[in-house]
């Protein structure tokens, strides 16, 4: 071919919010899809081949149903590594950002752009901060790092077994990077993982933690101040020294036997926190699968909590508004500086949406809980998914986040589809980050008439606060927000260099023998 470049057509995953039509209610639940049984009829030849490779994606896509393992991926990557090269080395045709508000992509139908999320890369999955260096956890593109307040970014984790991370934390005792891979938001795209990671030179190196942790999904990770680290999983809530690093991880709480072997039901544990001012003896964690109405799909789901340092754990009777309840879903927490506030976003189980946010005033875990936001409540809060015909948390079970101020046990920010904040710890709220524009009277298809300000993309996974900033993560990259702008929707979006686009499909151009496109 003369050393012709051969184009490439690519598209973006249809994440909600960025593929939807604005003129249609807004993306609703993701569903999971399963490969096909090992046992089912296979086509011969060319079609067989087909079928078996797509088999084969969608068991690596399906976390945490049937999967390959960890080991497989390790094999390969050696494997590839050890490979020689032929042909010249492959170089980037383009470096050029996606802008979701192109008026060069609107068409009245199905565009988005226009909605005000700006620039826009791949799911955001985690965000730490290390003495200046903000280092951001993606669904399936490694962990990324700035010095610069993310203005720009470089890859730092490109070389490990998996990409796919579901959890990244700081240890304040050693300034040492922790990363959990394996995303465990439980949508059909999640991948699984293969264990947990530690630089001790700002991302320039990776070591293993552990053991493999084959499969592993991870939702947080959590240091207790006192040598220790835990890591909620879909395998259980497990534990170990931050300072040993070869001996196996300790499952510390796994209350499911999983007779079936599921891969549901295993003790999936959505959060864990160290209760601050305990001297690491109180932690919290949450146990839920996220759907499920039969009494044995839910009977080990609630909040547990233990008070020596998680040698033993109670599983907590509830009380206040959450008295009784039957359905409590993935759940995250989050305590006040101090430890004597503490609040909780809840999932329902039956509906797998939000069933309510809600605050213990003391920080018992174990209530009293008052609700303090439903999805009536942040609908009335300026809700742009409200007003286009959806309902705030009906992804709950998908994109969930919350986090107090540090300097005001009153001032919270939530994480759904959109992001809402509250300064009177949930008297009212206020929707400080829209789904998009289309509904307000400030937006026009005009662009000269367009008078909105820009918001985040929709649907949000983590949220962080560093020096006076909030940042935000979600499925179209990061954005940050002064925390001293109260109320207002005023946001920098930091996806210039984040090139972390998930890509569904790839053709090639106009050459003999290709796709015609």
């Amino acid at each position: 071919m003369g050393g012709a470049l051969i184009p490439l057509v690519l598209m973006l995953a249809a994440a909600p919010g960025l593929a939807s039509s604005r003129r249609s209610a807004p993306a609703g639940l993701r569903y999971r899809t399963q490969a096909a049984p090992d046992d089912e009829p296979r086509e011969g030849g060319e079609s067989g081949e087909i079928l078996a490779a797509a088999q084969m994606r969608a068991a690596i896509r399906t976390a945490p149903a049937t999967s390959v393992s960890s080991a497989a991926f390790g094999a390969a990557l050696a494997q590839a590594r050890a490979l020689g090269q032929v042909g010249p080395a492959w170089r980037e045709v383009t470096s050029v950002p996606y802008n979701s508000d192109a008026v060069a992509y609107r068409d009245p139908v199905w565009s988005n752009s226009s909605g005000g999320a700006g620039l826009v890369s791949g799911r955001a999955t985690g965000i730490a901060f290390d003495r200046g260096a903000v280092y951001l956890a993606t669904a399936d593109g490694g962990v990324w790092k700035s010095t610069n307040q993310g203005r720009s970014w470089r890859p730092v984790f490109d070389r490990q077994v998996k990409l796919s991370i579901g959890a990244i934390s700081v240890n304040p005792a050693d300034h040492s990077i922790w990363v959990g891979t394996g995303e465990a938001n439980t949508n059909f795209e999640a991948y699984n993982g293969a264990g947990i990671y530690r630089s001790a030179d700002g991302g320039a190196s990776w070591q293993l933690v552990g053991n493999r942790l084959d499969q592993s999904l991870v939702s947080r990770l959590t240091f207790d101040g006192i040598g220790n680290v835990y890591a909620a999983t879909g395998r259980g809530l497990l534990k170990r020294s931050a300072s040993d690093l070869t001996s196996p991880w300790s499952v510390v709480l796994k209350p499911d036997p999983n007779p079936t072997n599921s891969p549901y039901r295993t003790s999936f544990m959505t959060d864990v926190k160290v209760r601050p001012s305990t001297h690491g003896r109180v932690v919290l964690a949450a146990l839920a699968w996220r759907g499920g109405t039969l009494p044995t799909d839910t009977q080990y789901n609630g909040f547990y909590q233990s008070t020596d340092a998680g040698a033993h754990w109670t599983r907590l009777t509830l009380t206040g508004d959450l008295a009784g309840a039957t359905d409590v879903g993935r759940t995250t927490f989050a305590f006040s500086a101090a430890g004597n506030r503490l609040y909780a976003v809840v999932e329902s189980t039956e509906t797998v949406a939000l069933k309510g946010i809600y605050r213990s005033a003391t920080a018992d875990p174990a209530g009293p809980w008052q609700l303090i936001a439903d999805s009536d409540k942040l609908a009335a809060s300026g809700s742009a998914l409200a007003l286009s015909g959806g309902e705030p948390g009906q992804q709950a079970w998908y994109n969930q986040d919350i986090i107090v101020d540090p300097n005001d046990l009153s001032h919270v920010y939530l994480g759904l589809e959109e992001v809402f904040e509250t300064a009177n710890s949930g008297g009212q709220w206020s929707t400080i980050g829209p789904y998009w524009n289309f509904p307000f009277a400030c937006w026009s298809f005009d662009p000269a008439e367009d008078t909105c300000p820009d918001t985040t993309h929709p649907d949000q996974h983590a949220l962080g606060i560093d020096g006076g900033t909030l940042w935000v993560g979600n499925d179209g990259g990061a954005y940050r927000h002064p925390v001293s702008a109260v109320g207002k929707v005023q946001w920098s979006n930091l996806n210039a260099t984040l090139r972390t686009l998930q890509y569904y499909y790839a053709g090639i151009g106009r050459v003999a023998g290709g796709d015609n496109i």
